[in-house]
């Protein structure tokens, strides 16, 4: 029973994997599953990213397919695959210049530029960020630019340079929504220069040290409880920790520990160096040198067979050294010190060399003035935007009072119209001639003569004015009946 619930398991996990390898899952479904896995299971969304990019080749979808691509190149990036991200990135390239797509060119080139980076070829670096810069025509993308170049000045050594860059992009970051990403790269990364600068300069230990508590509260606040960024800002603190401390909490090798194995699911493999160098500086700070030495040897074979480009190689020579003189291994310490120099002066050469380059192609105050110009451009628009929507609204509005006026001029209209009928109507009929109407009396001419003289009579005299005068008394005074009197009367 046991064995078949494992079986069935496993078949639940090859699900996936078995609508892949059979191409039965639509272009949406892939577009989702990549969605999914990226960033938090590296050889899931490799799978379903190779099955996406044949069908989108097939369909010639090149927008979607140089876009991917680009997200190929950054997730090899990760695992240290320079080589396979450099042919992804080429291709998009290719293909972005096939399409005349000036946009996706720009965002690949500086995908390029971030694997010559990894590989210590910063002149490289520079050339592709500088491509990306010239053909890119927003805000985000000189932006993110920017943090390439504060990355190469940090790896050159150019650490007041880079912490510069980096402050004043934190603040010109916090004006524009979104880039979360782009936004807690910065952060961490301010974090790790004020670091560099505190083991560089212990004398201000208290001034990086408020900084760095300063941007890590910044960097835990916009996180929102993100795995890898937040596992990236404690692994920050603690190596910080170290250098601040001179008796280091024994959990920070547990803390240490548990960042590793959160990042190692993620695959983000290349900070183990970073982990193992921290861990060794702890144990030699106890008095551990011999857990620090295995430490650094794990480091070497990382270098050896992984191939990471680990841009603190002098430091750990210095921390190789200072291990082999506590053992009491004076000659091995001599070696690595002599190394470490040796790294130092090359790095130095290099680094002028770099700094020249970076300084014909960087131009700092150009870049600034290129987000400015851009910034306007933003605001112009928006402002051209609001007088226009302004323009069509005040359109509409007298449409709609021109409208609402006509009907209620037609209504007025209409009921005029109908009371003139009505009153022509009334006005005909009243002018109409009314019927003549005759009463016939029946009553003999002579005895009609005999009233009417009477009557003739009876009005020259005050009889009428009697109170005691009625219809019986008139008719005696005529000497007739009521009947006749009344017919003659009316």
């Amino acid at each position: 029973m046991q064995r078949f619930s494992f079986l069935f398991a496993v078949f639940l996990l090859c699900i996936p994997f078995w609508g892949i390898s059979q191409n039965t899952l639509s272009n949406e479904q892939l577009q989702d599953s990549i969605q999914k896995y990226y960033n938090v299971n590296s050889k899931a969304f490799l799978k379903y990213a190779s099955v996406l990019k044949n069908s989108l080749q097939q369909e010639k979808r090149y927008n979607d397919l140089i876009q991917l691509k680009n997200k190929i190149g950054l997730q090899l990036i990760s695992q240290n695959r320079l080589d396979e991200a450099k042919k992804e990135l080429d291709e998009a390239i290719d293909l972005a210049a096939q399409i005349h797509n000036d946009k996706l060119k720009a965002i690949s080139f500086k995908s390029l530029g971030s694997v010559y980076f990894q590989k210590d070829d910063f002149i490289n670096a520079i050339k592709y960020y500088s491509y990306c810069d010239s053909l890119a025509q927003d805000r985000i993308t000189s932006y993110r630019i920017k943090s390439n170049y504060a990355g190469v000045k940090r790896a050159i050594g150019e650490y007041e340079e880079a912490l510069d860059i980096r402050r004043q992009l934190y603040k010109e970051l916090a004006t524009v929504k979104g880039i979360y990403n782009l936004k807690m790269v910065n952060l961490i990364n301010t974090i790790n220069l004020n670091a560099d600068m505190l083991s560089k300069n212990p004398e201000k230990k208290f001034m990086y040290l408020d900084s760095i508590n300063k941007y890590v509260s910044l960097a835990k606040k916009l996180s929102h409880k993100n795995d890898l960024y937040y596992s990236l800002i404690l692994l920050s603190e603690l190596s910080a920790s170290v250098d601040t401390k001179q008796h280091p909490d024994a959990r920070i090798i547990k803390q240490f520990d548990s960042i590793s194995a959160i990042l190692n699911k993620k695959n983000f493999h290349f900070i183990d160096a970073k982990i193992y160098f921290d861990k060794a500086r702890y144990y030699h700070k106890k008095g551990d040198d011999y857990k620090a030495l295995t430490l650094l040897k794990k480091i070497d074979k990382l270098e050896q067979t992984k191939h990471f480009a680990i841009n603190f190689k002098e430091d750990k020579e210095k921390l190789y050294s200072d291990v082999y003189k506590a053992l009491g291994k004076n000659s091995l310490a001599m070696n690595k010190l002599s190394l470490a120099n040796r790294i130092l002066i090359e790095k130095e050469r290099h680094r002028q060399k770099v700094a020249k380059v970076l300084r014909d192609k960087y131009d700092y105050k150009a870049i600034n003035q290129k987000i400015r110009n851009l910034k306007k451009q933003v605001h112009k628009t928006h402002y051209l935007n609001t007088i226009l929507y302004g323009l069509v609204f005040t359109l509409l509005l007298l449409v709609f009072y021109s409208l609402y006026n006509r009907r209620k001029l037609m209504q007025n209209y209409r009921k005029t119209l109908k009371e003139y009928e009505i009153g022509k109507q009334k006005t005909i009929v009243e002018q109409r001639p009314k019927p003549k109407t005759t009463s016939k009396i029946n009553i003999p001419e002579d005895v009609l003569n005999k009233i009417l003289k009477q009557l003739k009579s009876f009005e020259g005299q005050d009889v009428y004015l009697s109170s005691k005068m009625s219809l019986d008394h008139l008719a005696k005074y005529v000497k007739s009946n009521k009947v006749y009197t009344s017919k003659v009367l009316n």
